[in-house]
């Protein structure tokens, strides 16, 4: 099955990569295909032009798609119907896009695609360049070697402008279940993604918005307490530039979600990057960019990158970057949880280097239940007592352990209420920290900076 499912995840990214690509600009179609081959070389995909053959009133091409894996390369070979004129249904162009698949592809999701085009995509190209695809990927139900596969296929839009500059549009996925011999099952409902983003000019990153939602997922082997599952999930990514300042902010939420035993109702965190110089983040998708087209190792990359980005802190650090958490929390059996963070560089340009004691801000706020502050605290003093009992080969009785953990529980507790760092408030315990100048304040009151640790607040 591993083989199939290596070649199936090939065909769902070309399925992405052409239908994100500029492919098909302006009137000069052939001149635009070969430049927009070129352009999608910079997403990761190694592609080039095998044949284009250009008649009067259309054309034929094929693409060629090299995809890596773990044993060996796959290739793919996509065949491009072009009807270019002289008026194709109004349009500069229409292109019908099919996926030719080798002999091994083609016997190994036979069952899949009994005799139905693996993937479809039909592109329009307007007098002014704009060009639109829908998508299309052939759904199935049946088995799969030893598994039995419910596949929804996968439907799609895109819209790009002339340029390339702006795209639009939405995939969605209905429904893919995977029941495995092995017990190891998967359940997806109502997968989708929209985008509307746009490339600043002189920019290599977008700005916009992409949102991804999971009606359903269960991940596991079907019992209950072997299963993940998250259900109304949703992810949004926005991203805007003002003036040479850009922010980003990622928002994850869902309705509930359950595994490893907890039951969490409407968990939730929105996470926002501020004041970054564009310049910097320009470097950083330049690169990627750049290591993709090349097919560059992921650890090189990684290496490369981080130096880059380390080169460039100093202007990063000099337009007082601010990171933001909020909204953190759920709503567990004891009780509503919340939190929030904000970090801030406040260092001078022109200083003797980043000194994180003195040119970092912060504030954080937290407030939880008192049973489920004492069931953790209960749980890592059980963690703590086990460990050391195994080191020093010691033995005690259920009764002995319980004994000592409530105790260490009920000291550390003391410790927490007599020091400031909780307070009761509404029903909850409550805590504010400020970190600002190398003083830290937890409620108003200064704290040393190893204090938490020391009193056994979970961190």
């Amino acid at each position: 099955m591993r083989k199939t499912v290596v070649i199936a995840g090939g065909v769902l990214a070309l399925a992405v990569g052409v239908v994100g690509g500029s492919y098909y600009v302006g009137g000069k179609i052939e001149d635009d295909f070969r430049a927009g081959v070129e352009r999608i070389r910079g997403a990761g995909f190694d592609v080039r032009v095998l044949d284009y053959r250009r008649g009067v009133f259309g054309a034929q091409a094929e693409t060629l798609w090299t995809l890596p894996s773990e044993e060996e390369p796959l290739s793919f070979t996509l065949a491009h119907a072009v009807s270019h004129g002289p008026l194709p249904a109004g349009k500069a162009a229409e292109i019908r896009t099919t996926l030719q698949l080798d002999a091994e592809a083609s016997q190994a999701l036979a069952p899949l695609l009994q005799g139905r085009e693996p993937l479809e995509i039909l592109s329009k190209v307007s007098w002014g360049g704009d060009h639109s695809h829908t998508l299309n990927v052939v759904d199935y139900r049946g088995p799969v070697e030893e598994s039995e596969i419910v596949w929804g296929g996968m439907q799609g839009t895109v819209d790009v402008t002339s340029g390339g500059k702006a795209t639009r549009g939405s995939l969605s996925l209905p429904v893919l279940t995977v029941r495995d011999p092995a017990g190891k099952n998967v359940d997806l409902q109502k997968a989708a993604i929209t985008f509307d983003t746009t490339q600043p000019q002189d920019y290599h990153f977008w700005t916009g918005q992409a949102l991804f939602s999971i009606e359903r997922l269960a991940v596991g082997s079907g019992a209950p307490e072997q299963m993940v599952e998250v259900e109304g999930l949703g992810l949004t990514s926005s991203t805007a530039l003002e003036g040479d300042l850009a922010s980003t902010t990622i928002e994850f939420k869902a309705n509930r979600f359950s595994g490893g035993g907890e039951v969490l109702q409407a968990p939730g965190v929105t996470l926002s990057l501020q004041r970054l110089d564009a310049g910097v983040l320009d470097a950083a998708s330049r690169m990627a960019q750049e290591g993709a087209a090349v097919g560059e190792d992921i650890q090189a990359h990684n290496q490369r990158l981080l130096a880059a980005m380390m080169s460039q802190l100093p202007a990063l650090l000099a337009r007082s970057p601010l990171v933001e958490i909020k909204n953190l929390g759920a709503t567990l059996p004891e009780g509503v949880v919340k939190a929030d963070l904000r970090l801030a560089y406040v260092g001078k340009p022109g200083g003797l280097g980043f000194n994180p004691l003195v040119d970092v801000e912060g504030q954080a706020n937290l407030a939880l239940p008192q049973p489920l502050l004492e069931r953790v605290l209960s749980a890592r003093a059980r963690q703590e007592l086990e460990r050391y009992m195994d080191v020093m080969d010691l033995g005690a009785s259920e009764e002995e352990i319980a004994d000592a953990v409530d105790e260490t529980v009920r000291t550390r507790m003391e410790a927490l209420t007599a020091q400031g760092v909780l307070v009761p408030k509404d029903g909850q315990w409550v805590s504010a920290l400020e970190y600002k100048g190398g003083v830290l304040s937890i409620n108003g009151n200064q704290t040393a900076l190893g204090a938490l640790g020391a009193m056994g607040l979970p961190l």
